[in-house]
């Protein structure tokens, strides 16, 4: 019911992204739960943060949301030098999934 009207719109040509925005937020805050309690990475959060940010731009107030995710994810790593560049690896995923979906 919520992907209809989004995708009706794309049909008649106007391309409207409110019915995708919704459970994109949805996904988004799941994979932020599972990389908090370490089931799931943090690159999964940070291309479903790229890809809102992709659909709509005022999603980009999502970001700080993004950094505290990291910054718990980084504490929970392991060896000290490996976290810091594993957790800035994660979070390049979101740009690379933004431009790829803009491209």
């Amino acid at each position: 019911m919520l992907l209809t009207p989004g995708f009706l719109q794309i049909f008649c040509g106007y391309v409207e992204t409110y019915a995708l925005l919704l459970p994109g937020i949805l996904l988004y805050a799941m994979s932020g739960y599972g990389a908090i309690e370490r089931r799931w990475p943090l690159w999964i959060s940070a291309g479903a943060f790229g890809g809102l940010a992709a659909l709509h731009l005022s999603s980009i107030n999502l970001a700080p949301s993004l950094g505290v995710l990291a910054i718990v994810y980084c504490d929970a790593e392991g060896a000290e030098g490996k976290r810091l560049a594993r957790t800035l690896l994660s979070l390049g995923t979101a740009p690379l999934v933004f431009l790829a979906l803009l491209l």
